[in-house]
């Protein structure tokens, strides 16, 4: 274009210059430059009209130039862009660097791309013995899909450090260990309750209640029966909280030298003494006639059964106590209407028992069958008829002077012996009756469908005159636990 111009002012002359203006040295002349440079910008403009125009300058040979109309040989380029979605159509849109003309096209929605995805929607929690179920879910736009994914399961269960406890019945409890990630359990154990006592009671009838024992593992609850006990430190109400307006109907067996005027007397200390306060309705001191004979002693157990045949009152206790030979009228008494049995120092030798069994409704010795009768143990005789008193719902505390060398002392250690034995094996005394021993040491006495029918409690005296022989020493210190094992111990 630029030599086509030059070429044009310099032969041509139509501009009005001479050859001699125009030239200087065979070079252009400054004018020359000037419209030369003036010619260039006129046909630069030509070229971008053409641009624009779609029209295109052509040089005719002639020295002439026609404008032609020609079609845009389009060049696009992408000015915007939408992308489509899993459900939505995309745009985009165009614009032709040569001649600014736009276009807009639309992208079709792609399909769902669903893969595998253990972060998401989540359909089955795994476990130690199954696979985890999971959705598949569009890599796009997120959407659970119609399979699912099975996850393998985990390879071994996680088990916890703690264990955990089941009552099964009322004897024994399960313990188990668990898996922490599933509910696998595994069967570690079965054992008995350990049950500790609360100080929580429910109410039973007019003559007991119920003492809640809890199992300190798996929470079991056991309910013993106990017999009302109405105290003057508790206002003369239960433990439980039943009201208690009660009296005490007691008869005391005393010893062969025993009188009411002795100070170490254990019916003065009790009665002289206060200890049974304002609640006694009726006592009796009953002498032992100081022979180990049978006979004079149930004389002395029927006149008590006299005094006591129509106190039987709903609140009212009756007490027996036995101390010294008093205690073998004790053996001898009909216990159905009795609550309480004290014997003090009271278990001594008996007749004409080897080779017998003990008939409480005949209330003597009979001749047994061969091999079945008592030996001629003392321990024996008196450990099993401790049990029978018991088992007519009455309670029994057996006190022993703990530090004194005598013969009912002995007889006392021997009973305990027996009574140890029939808890070890509980099959010597038949199917009918049951003995245990609690947490405080106490013989418990129950029936054969477990339920409590008394107890026998052991009480050691202590002494502050050790050796001290006598009877009256040990009644003097043993007054106060009688007195609060009656129910009557003032506060």
């Amino acid at each position: 274009m630029l030599n086509y111009a030059i070429i044009y002012i310099k032969y041509n002359g139509s501009m009005g210059f001479t050859k001699e203006e125009m030239h200087m040295n065979n070079r252009l002349c400054r004018k020359c430059v000037i419209i030369a440079l003036i010619v260039l910008l006129l046909g630069l403009s030509s070229v971008y009209g053409a641009l624009n125009s779609n029209v295109v300058l052509v040089n005719d040979g002639g020295g002439s130039s026609k404008a032609t109309q020609t079609q845009c040989s389009h060049y696009w380029v992408r000015s915007s862009y939408k992308a489509p979605t899993c459900t939505t159509t995309g745009l985009a849109t165009y614009r032709c660097i040569r001649c600014f003309k736009t276009k807009a096209e639309t992208i079709v929605p792609s399909a769902h791309s669903y893969k595998i995805s253990t972060d998401k929607a989540n359909l089955k929690a795994g476990n130690c013995l199954t696979g985890a179920v999971y959705y598949k879910v569009c890599s796009v736009c997120g959407k659970k899909g119609p399979d699912t994914y099975k996850q393998a399961r985990m390879a071994t269960h996680m088990m916890s450090s703690k264990n955990v406890y089941e009552s099964k019945n009322s004897g024994l409890h399960a313990i188990y260990n668990e898996c922490q990630k599933c509910n696998y359990r595994k069967l570690i154990a079965t054992e008995k309750h350990t049950l500790v006592i609360t100080s929580t009671y429910e109410n039973y009838n007019s003559k007991q209640h119920y003492r809640i024992y809890k199992c300190k593992n798996c929470g079991y609850i056991s309910r013993v029966v106990e017999n009302h006990v109405y105290t003057l430190k508790n206002n003369k109400k239960c433990v439980c909280g039943r009201n208690g307006n009660y009296k005490i109907n007691f008869i005391l067996f005393g010893g062969a030298g025993d009188t009411l005027d002795k100070d170490n007397n254990l019916f003065v200390q009790l009665i002289s003494g206060k200890k049974f306060d304002s609640i006694m309705d009726y006592a009796r001191f009953i002498k032992s006639p100081g022979d180990y004979a049978n006979g004079p002693s149930k004389d002395s157990a029927d006149s008590a059964l006299d005094s006591l045949k129509d106190k039987n009152k709903d609140n009212d206790y009756n007490v027996v106590g036995g101390y010294s030979h008093g205690g073998q009228a004790a053996f001898f008494m009909d216990y159905t209407n009795v609550d309480k049995l004290v014997l003090v120092d009271g278990i001594v030798g008996l007749r004409g028992y080897s080779g017998t069994v003990y008939d409480k409704d005949k209330r003597d010795f009979v001749k047994a069958e061969k091999g079945k009768g008592l030996s001629s143990q003392i321990g024996e005789v008196w450990g099993k008829r401790l049990i029978e008193i018991a088992s007519e719902n009455t309670e029994i505390l057996l006190c022993i002077s703990g530090d004194r060398d005598h013969g009912t002392v002995k007889n006392a250690e021997s009973t305990i012996t027996y009574l140890d034995q029939y808890v070890k094996n509980p099959s010597i005394l038949g199917s009918d009756v049951k003995i245990e021993k609690d947490s405080n040491g106490n013989y418990v006495i129950k029936d054969k469908n477990g339920k409590v029918k008394g107890t026998i409690e052991v009480y050691r005296i202590k002494s502050d005159r050790p050796g001290y022989n006598t009877h009256g020493q040990a009644c003097v210190n043993a007054a106060d636990k009688i007195a609060d094992f009656s129910g009557t111990k003032k506060s």
